[in-house]
């Protein structure tokens, strides 16, 4: 099913890895034709092309926590602590590199510019910090999804404020018990009703 709503061209979500962005993107896509983008490709890319990285060990949550090695075996350590990272790890300090060589909101320009003249909408689910307000400069809304079951990582770089946040979502169901269908279900009705919501204000202000 696609949807007529009038959207905005940039939907950005933070929230706690696992808190439920990725598929509350792929909602997004299967329901209002919204496409999704890899705000992160470029770190991705450069973990799977240089240090050695597979597709899952930087794309799901259980290879972002395995242990991250170079091609020949060696065990990737972080010079500051001398511990061992994981992939989540290796990624987030790819990230910081970037932001302070070129900009805190690095990530979202490069996201954005490889979009080209694409019309949108599109949804963008790596979104930390303060990163979002690109976003709402150029256009576009920030949604916080927050889940009761996920848990802070101790990461600097999966922080978000969520004071800038224009909306949130309460991806709760299956820490209310919900068998996993149902809580699919029940995330789709309260994205729906967001949709509706962005929907009539953009009408009301055009």
């Amino acid at each position: 099913m696609r949807s007529r709503l009038n959207l905005p061209v940039y939907i950005a979500f933070c929230g706690i890895p696992k808190s439920g962005k990725s598929l509350v993107q792929e909602i997004l896509l299967q329901n209002y034709g919204v496409q999704p983008v890899d705000d992160g490709a470029i770190l991705r890319e450069i973990a799977i092309k240089h240090f050695g990285a597979s597709q899952a060990q930087v794309e799901t949550q259980e290879g972002k926590a395995t242990l991250a090695h170079w091609p020949n075996g060696d065990a990737m350590i972080d010079v500051a602590t001398g511990q061992h990272m994981t992939w989540r790890q290796v990624l987030g300090q790819l990230g910081n590199r970037l932001e302070s060589l070129f900009g805190k909101y690095v990530m979202p320009m490069t996201a954005c510019a490889r979009l080209g003249n694409q019309p949108g909408p599109f949804s963008f689910g790596s979104v930390r910090r303060d990163q979002g307000r690109y976003y709402q400069q150029h256009g576009g809304i920030i949604v916080e999804i927050v889940n009761p079951q996920a848990q802070p990582t101790g990461n600097e770089f999966d922080t978000y404020d969520a004071s800038i946040c224009d909306y949130r979502i309460m991806n709760d169901g299956l820490a209310r018990g919900l068998a996993p269908a149902v809580a699919r279900v029940d995330l789709e009705r309260k994205l729906h009703e967001l949709m509706l919501e962005i929907h009539f204000k953009a009408l009301k202000a055009a």
